[in-house]
């Protein structure tokens, strides 16, 4: 008996002496090192890779100074697309409530919509954003998850606009008035910026870049000129379009001698089929064609553009792919027209605090936003208030200035983003557990109707992949 107690003193203290060795028993094992490979592993044996860091949600080591007691819900939508329900206290005490969908561009996509889903002569015609993601609906097959008006509700979009690989509009409003200060100005104090999606990437950016204040008229006026076209490839040739060289499916009125070719377009900007190619022998006007064909129309003047139609034959097939003057836009396939820049490079944009149109300082205004985080993630952004339209009761949150939601999209890290159109525009209809819900409601109605809101010129879908 006496020799076993002996055994177990002797196991406990060998015990007790592997523990010490070990460092402890509240020591985690150390990671032995060499970038996570295995002591002893030459490189083909197993590794242990740290997993990626998730960028915090909100900016680190940065006080807000226009909002406080940020709270938020979170709810994932589908795969790839997350809606976020941020609660916000104003300076003054006001309650701010900012939706925010978070969209993974490989997982979904980012599409524009317009009434009837037309791109090629698109006549102007204004929709709701729900009836725009119906019409996308209808015509691809896929399901559309979010929409949020974007550009102006005008007569005309303000600003260029590319809907599925097509130019609608080439460039910004250009009516000679270049300085944001002069009243008749439809120019904001930065520069009129542009929302784009090419594959899984995103931007916010003007039309061209520019260096030097952009609130001077010698920096905007070139970046308000500028105008974007198209480089059309056929087999080995291509060539870069310019304004006497169009695709259109409108009204056309041709001079003797002008070149026009009918396309069919349905298979989308990348796979055309040349239908006819023509020479007018006389002045002619053309008028609209069926849906899914095109004009491709050369001016006479355009010898370059001649000749090159000259070594294309009926039958062939052509691409069309967007083009800029500086490459910033080239190949894009999505573009919407924005209004005032909100950050840039991760800052607020120095020009936010000068905006004086479209109630910029106003703290009552709904508003649309779209900005790109530091993981590339698309956010879109929409605020209501319907003290706006003097619809609002008590408990309703309250709108903000472009200030606050400049503040909050970098403190919300995003890298670049932009205003879209707010006031009674603003509506976000989201699908939620399969069901379309309007989120945000128009100032104009505030009514949870699908389609009783204000109609908008364009729209920005997240759809199915």
């Amino acid at each position: 008996m006496k020799k076993f107690k002996k055994i177990i003193f002797l196991l406990i203290l060998f015990a007790l002496a592997f523990l010490v060795a070990c460092g402890g028993t509240n020591n985690p094992p150390v990671e032995p090192d060499g970038g996570g490979q295995s002591q002893g592993d030459d490189g083909g044996g197993s590794q242990t890779v740290d997993p990626p860091k998730e960028t915090p949600r909100f900016k680190e080591d940065y006080t807000p100074t226009l909002f406080s007691n940020v709270t938020y819900e979170e709810k994932k939508l589908v795969e790839g697309l997350t809606l976020f329900t941020y609660t916000v206290t104003k300076a003054n005490g006001q309650i701010c409530v900012i939706r925010c969908l978070e969209a993974d561009l490989t997982k979904v996509d980012i599409k524009a919509g317009t009434k009837d889903n037309v791109s090629i002569g698109f006549d102007y015609s204004k929709t709701t954003p729900y009836a725009a993601g119906l019409a996308y609906k209808e015509a691809t097959g896929k399901d559309v998850y979010a929409t949020l008006n974007a550009d102006f509700f005008g007569s005309i979009c303000v600003n260029a606009f590319v809907k599925d690989g097509f130019i609608v509009k080439a460039s910004h409003n250009d009516n000679n008035n270049y300085d944001y200060l002069n009243s008749s100005s439809d120019v904001p104090a930065s520069a009129p910026m542009l929302f784009g999606v090419k594959g899984v990437t995103a931007q916010v950016a003007p039309i061209i870049k520019y260096e030097g204040d952009i609130t001077s008229v010698p920096v905007k006026k070139p970046v308000i000129r500028a105008s974007l076209n198209y480089v059309i490839t056929a087999g080995i040739k291509t060539m870069e379009t310019s304004s006497s060289f169009k695709i259109v499916n409108t009204t056309l009125y041709l001079n003797s001698g002008d070149m026009y070719a009918i396309l069919d377009v349905s298979k989308g900007a990348s796979n055309i089929e040349v239908l006819e190619l023509n020479v007018a022998t006389k002045q002619t006007t053309l008028n609209p064609l069926a849906s899914g064909k095109a004009y491709l129309y050369c001016a006479s003047t355009n010898s370059d553009a001649a000749s090159f139609l000259n070594r294309i034959a009926a039958g062939e097939k052509i691409s069309l792919a967007v083009a800029s003057p500086d490459a910033t836009w080239d190949g894009y396939e999505t573009i919407l027209g924005c209004r005032q820049a909100l950050v840039i490079d991760g800052k607020v944009a120095d020009t936010v605090k000068l905006e004086n149109t479209n109630g910029a300082q106003y703290g009552e205004v709904p508003r649309s936003a779209v900005g790109v985080n530091l993981d590339g993630i698309v956010c879109i952004y929409a605020v209501e208030s319907l003290y706006y339209g003097s619809k609002a009761h008590d408990g309703d949150s309250h709108g903000c200035d472009l200030n606050m939601l400049a503040e909050f999209m970098m403190y919300n890290n995003v890298i670049n983003g932009a205003n879209f159109d707010g006031g009674g525009s603003t509506q976000l209809v989201c699908k939620v557990d399969g069901v379309d819900q309007v989120l945000v409601r128009s100032s104009d109605t505030g009514s949870t109707s699908l389609t009783n809101t204000r109609l908008v010129m364009n729209v920005i879908m997240v759809t199915e992949k």
